[in-house]
Order: C-alpha cells, then structure tokens, then sequence
C-alpha cells in the first residue's frame, strides 16, 4: 500500500468508515515507481541485514536524462562578452 502524503492521517484515522479507507486503495501509476536488482541473498532466511537491499545494478529506468547543450556559457561575476571583448583588445 503507498499513500499519497495527503492521505496519510486519514488512513490512520481509527474513527473513519471502512467505505472511506477502502476508496484510498488504489494502485500507483507505474511512472512514479522503479525498481532495481539487488542481491539474491534476499531469498535465503538466515541471512540478515540492510545490506542486501542494496542495489547491485543499474535502474529499470533511467531516472534522469540530461542533455548538454553546447551554447550554454557560465556568465557572471566578471565572465561577461562585453568584459571579455575589453579585455582581448
């Protein structure tokens, strides 16, 4: 069950008709969840530990894409064309 954090309190909510927890149940679009691979050790019971769910490759899904554009220039604090051209001439 994942709850939006709007919801949070009302779930809690001891006092609340049982018609209004379950219209919290449903599911979550896909593109707010991903998932990557982690140990195999996870399937043995005597093994313990955070460890094993650590990731051991890469995303399902990417979670960012950058593109870098090559007219981008930093500017600013002394950078500027103008202070540039001055100080070639």
């Amino acid at each position: 069950m994942i709850l939006e954090q709007s919801e949070e309190r009302l779930w809690l909510d001891e006092g609340i008709p049982l018609n209004d927890v379950t219209a919290l149940l449903n599911p979550l679009p896909g593109e707010y969840m991903n998932a990557y691979p982690i140990s195999t050790d996870i399937k043995n019971p005597r093994v313990h530990g955070l460890e094993l769910l650590q990731p051991t490759g890469e995303r399902v899904e990417k979670e960012y894409d950058y593109e870098l554009y090559s007219e981008i220039q930093l500017e600013g604090m002394g950078a500027a064309p103008a202070r540039k051209r001055k100080n070639d001439e």
